[in-house]
């Protein structure tokens, strides 16, 4: 498990999500893709400190399936960024099944899932709000 106690990691996420709420701006004003991005940035953040709190050192391919998603809902699957970040991803997991670790499957499609779910929720707030 990730050092120091369960407040001081949530504390640290709260900072990192309530950072957002100055980008968001009056009511139905535009938040913007650089607003978008700094707040997908931020979550993202929050995500990856609550992963390392409870995998410890374990983290990273959950936190590579994480943030591929995030980037595949945000920029879509053929933007650079997704690119470079699933070859990335691919090759944490190609070291993982050949050191066989495999026990974290379904959570890691999980967090491929819901990255990309809350990267097309960020998309929708950069065009929507």
């Amino acid at each position: 498990m990730h050092e120091g106690s369960g407040s001081e990691c949530l504390a640290a996420v709260m900072r990192l999500l309530s950072s957002c709420v100055g980008r968001i701006g009056p009511v139905g004003g535009p938040l913007g893709e650089a607003g978008a991005e700094c707040c997908m940035e931020q979550f993202r953040a929050s995500v990856h400190l609550l992963l390392a709190r409870h995998l410890g050192q374990d983290c990273g391919l959950a936190a590579g399936a994480y943030d591929l998603g995030l980037a595949t809902g945000f920029y879509g699957r053929d933007a650079a960024v997704t690119v470079g970040l699933g070859s990335r991803y691919g090759a944490q997991l190609e070291r993982a099944c050949a050191q066989g670790v495999g026990a974290h499957e379904v959570l890691n499609a999980g967090l491929l899932r819901q990255g990309y779910l809350h990267g097309r929720a960020m998309r929708g707030w950069a065009q929507d709000i």
